[in-house]
């Protein structure tokens, strides 16, 4: 199984898009980067999110996520922990049959840099971002 972590401010939304809209705290690019990187790696997501820290937080991604039908592929949280990183630890120490996995966070994840993805805030989830990303899902071969 490939996983994504999906971390939502920075990602999923933008600064650029959110000076343009205040109904929708998601930009709909940004979601349709994401369709396309779970489309071409047959990813599964982890929330790694503060999102996921709410009942209304939850209901609210996975809404907008069914919209792009990313509802679905949605497998679990990450726990909640004193920092990501920690977070990240304990779910990759539970989880069985991991082929290979990818960090999409505006924040730096130290120990894991080789498979993150730091979006910029600024932009959130760009097409160049989607391209780093499959090639860490696609071609990463390594023992985590």
């Amino acid at each position: 199984m490939k996983i994504i972590f999906l971390d939502i401010e920075g990602v999923l939304n933008s600064k650029s898009y959110l000076n343009t809209s205040y109904l929708i705290p998601f930009d709909p690019k940004c979601l349709e980067n994401l369709q396309k990187l779970v489309k071409e790696t047959n990813a599964k997501i982890v929330v790694s999110s503060t999102w996921r820290k709410s009942e209304t937080g939850r209901k609210q991604l996975l809404a907008i996520l069914k919209e792009y039908d990313l509802a679905n592929v949605v497998v679990g949280c990450t726990p909640i922990l004193d920092t990501r990183e920690k977070e990240i630890d304990a779910y990759l120490q539970l989880t069985e049959q991991l082929d290979a996995f990818v960090i999409l966070d505006d924040m730096k994840i130290d120990n894991y840099l080789p498979y993150q993805v730091q979006t910029d805030r600024i932009t959130g989830l760009t097409e160049e971002d989607v391209i780093k990303a499959i090639k860490i899902l696609l071609e990463t071969k390594e023992q985590f």
